[in-house]
C-alpha cells in the first residue's frame, strides 16, 4: 500500500499526468458516461481516482491518519477489482491489468485535482460546489457499498 501511494504521489507531484482546462471542461459526470456506454470497468477506475484525488488534495493531516488510510484503501480495493475483472476477461495478468488501471486512475485523479485547484481559485471551495464531484461521489459511494 505504501509503495502504491508513493508511486502515485510522485507521478502526480511531478505533473506526469498533464491535463488542460479544455479537457477539464469535457469532464462529464460518471452517471452520464455510464448511460452512454462507458467500458464496464471504467466506473472502478473513475471512483478509485476520485478517492485518491480527495486524499491527495486534503492530505493526511486534514483528513486524519485513519480516514486518510481508509480513503486510500477504498481506492486500492477498487483498482484491485478492476484488475481482477479485466484479467478474467483475457486482458492480461492481474499485474498487467493493475498497472494499466493504475495509470488510468492517475490520469483521472489528476483531472479531479486540476478541477479542485480551479474550483478553489474561483470559489474558495475545492469540491463542495462542484456538481460533477457531488454526482460522482454519490455514485461511487453506492459502488463501494456493494
Amino acid at each position: 500500500m505504501k509503495i502504491f501511494l508513493i508511486a502515485l504521489t510522485s507521478l502526480l507531484s511531478f505533473g506526469f499526468f498533464n491535463t488542460t482546462l479544455a479537457q477539464d471542461k469535457e469532464f462529464k459526470s460518471l452517471a452520464i458516461l455510464i448511460e452512454k456506454g462507458a467500458e464496464q470497468t471504467y466506473p472502478l477506475a473513475r471512483c478509485a481516482a476520485l478517492y485518491l484525488s480527495m486524499a491527495q488534495w486534503a492530505g493526511e493531516e486534514r483528513l486524519g491518519k485513519q480516514s486518510y488510510a481508509n480513503t486510500l484503501a477504498v481506492s486500492r480495493n477498487l483498482l484491485d477489482s478492476l484488475a481482477k475483472i479485466r484479467s478474467s476477461k483475457g486482458g492480461g495478468s492481474e499485474e498487467e491489468t493493475f498497472a494499466a488501471g493504475a495509470r488510468e486512475m492517475g490520469i483521472i485523479a489528476q483531472i479531479y485535482l486540476d478541477r479542485f485547484e480551479q474550483n478553489y481559485a474561483r470559489t474558495g471551495q475545492a469540491w463542495s460546489s462542484d456538481k460533477v464531484w457531488k454526482e460522482d461521489l454519490d455514485l461511487c459511494k453506492i459502488l463501494t457499498s456493494k
